[in-house]
């Protein structure tokens, strides 16, 4: 192992233009180990190994799985995208049959294929990391290309990213815009990973509609497999192009397409706008949750998903379900677009303060208002006494049912945008009703305090 393992790091550094303190100063091995396993006069420990993967932007597995071939010396001036593509349809039945260790299409689609695709697109890997897959012990049923931004993500398990994609049974292959399908199923289990993955598929492939040309817009893949890994890939595609085997096109199209994707993928970069994966899914998943911000651009969206919720088929179950009468612990914010941190109101909730109040005005009854054609009941919507923007001056959770008064439109514009005398006498109206239910559920707040919160003095 370590004759093939030091062969192969000397070859990659050398290719690399990097001298031993270069590998050295960037890895942490010092300089007299690497030159002994450069050597194989060493043995190399699993961090030294994940370093020097890392490094040559490798995995372990072809870091070891490394043999001299043909492959390793190939003259990539015969190669284009179009030739590439033509030569792992064609063989990849075949080689997947055989031994995988040291194979040379293995090397091929690792090795050759990412050079080329680097070559030909004049890729700034410092921006992009390329790597091509084709299993690891066994042959993937569906190998794959993916193209990554490491601000992104640098592995196809997580994250947004574009991906070469080949069908199993090779008759051609996807250019996808696609996601991690591993994020969801060791998050979600089962059914709900898969809906949840489909649901942010769905939603930016919404949000990118407006810049994707029409020939890139395929918005289902069939990958012909039956792994887990193959529908996962079939879930997270977002939009993409299709490959036929038998009428490949020019490699000039395919490098045209490739870079059209990478502007879509550009796109995501900053919708993403340097939050985590974990953040950015979180954020994406909201609406699914009938979950909203406190904010401006989603309070329509908030007050109408409220109204299907008293209005749906299952709105007795629902709004039964939910016992909020006890304190809960403040719930971790989320990061919107802007990276601000905000707090998420539940629909349901508010559905079920609305229908308590048997659709009624908590300021005043009196008050008269239009019938809803979602309810069939008068329209109320919902507001939080304590607003939900202030959760961090409070150890407990604010999107509490006894936090949530209904009001008509009239009054909930009022508190919003009416003068100061009139908001104060609102607020203290409202604060007396509510004073005990929020003690109940740990909402401590005097009435000055709240006064303060709204601006009035």
């Amino acid at each position: 192992m370590n004759h093939s393992l030091g062969g192969k790091i000397k070859d990659m550094r050398l290719k690399m233009g990097a001298t031993l303190t270069d590998v050295s100063l960037k890895t942490g091995i010092n300089l007299p180990k690497l030159s002994r396993i450069e050597n194989n006069s060493s043995p190399v420990t699993s961090e030294e190994l994940i370093s020097l993967a890392t490094y040559f932007s490798t995995s372990i597995d072809q870091l070891l799985d490394f043999q001299p071939s043909a492959t390793t010396s190939i003259n990539l001036d015969n190669f284009n995208l179009q030739t590439g593509f033509d030569r792992i349809l064609k063989e990849y039945p075949v080689a997947s049959k055989e031994d995988l260790k040291g194979h040379k299409l293995g090397n091929f689609v690792r090795n050759n294929m990412v050079d080329i695709i680097k070559k030909q697109l004049n890729i700034d890997t410092s921006e992009i990391k390329v790597i091509g897959s084709v299993g690891q012990g066994n042959w993937a049923e569906v190998p794959w290309i993916v193209l990554c931004h490491r601000q992104i993500t640098e592995s196809a398990q997580r994250g947004v990213y574009v991906v070469y994609l080949f069908k199993a049974d090779c008759s051609g292959f996807y250019l996808s815009l696609n996601q991690g399908w591993t994020f969801f199923e060791e998050k979600y289990k089962g059914k709900l990973g898969r809906k949840k993955i489909k649901v942010i598929s769905d939603n930016l492939r919404a949000k990118l509609k407006p810049f994707t040309p029409e020939d890139l817009s395929l918005e289902e893949i069939d990958l012909k497999g039956r792994g887990r890994l193959a529908v996962g890939y079939m879930l997270g595609h977002i939009t993409g192009k299709y490959y036929p085997a038998e009428s490949l096109p020019s490699s000039i199209e395919l490098i045209n397409d490739l870079k059209t994707m990478m502007k879509l993928y550009e796109h995501v970069r900053f919708m993403i706008a340097g939050r985590k994966v974990e953040e950015f899914n979180e954020a994406m998943l909201l609406h699914e949750d009938n979950l909203y911000f406190e904010q401006s651009e989603d309070e329509e969206a908030y007050q109408t998903t409220i109204e299907h919720v008293i209005g749906g088929d299952d709105a007795g179950e629902v709004i039964q379900e939910e016992n909020d009468d006890n304190p809960e612990e403040a719930p971790h914010p989320i990061k919107d677009s802007s990276g601000s941190q905000k707090w998420p109101r539940d629909a349901k909730k508010a559905a079920k303060a609305i229908k308590m109040a048997n659709f009624k005005c908590s300021y005043d009854e009196s008050h008269v208002t239009f019938i809803s054609a979602l309810t069939g009941k008068p329209y109320i919507e919902a507001h939080h006494l304590v607003p939900l923007g202030k959760q961090d001056r409070f150890r407990v959770k604010l999107d509490k049912i006894a936090n949530i008064v209904p009001l008509c439109p009239v009054c909930h514009r009022l508190i919003h945008l009416g003068c100061a005398e009139d908001k104060q006498r609102m607020v203290d109206v409202l604060y007396e009703q509510r004073r005990e239910d929020l003690l109940k559920v740990g909402i401590d707040v005097s009435l000055l305090e709240l006064r303060a919160i709204y601006g009035l003095n």
